[in-house]
């Protein structure tokens, strides 16, 4: 999703937004499998102000990325 893929795809998110992903999906992942585990709050602050944070530039990405797809579609029916 990082890495432009010439001739096929742009990159759908930079590094800022995939760092958070990443950590986010680190989190996820401690909270459902590790049953012993204590969330404090503190934490789960931290993860919900990075999700506010980045929450936008996440959004904008996406559409740009549907905005991609929707322009390659109408390429390959303009050749039809």
């Amino acid at each position: 999703m990082k890495i432009n893929r010439e001739n096929i795809r742009p990159a759908i998110i930079d590094q800022q937004l995939f760092s958070f992903l990443n950590n986010l999906r680190g989190f996820r992942h401690i909270v459902r499998h590790s049953y012993d585990y204590d969330l404090n709050f503190g934490q789960m602050q931290l993860v919900a102000d990075d999700i506010e944070k980045n929450h936008e530039a996440l959004v904008i990405k996406i559409n740009e990325f549907i905005k991609f797809i929707h322009a390659e579609i109408k390429k390959i029916e303009t050749h039809k």
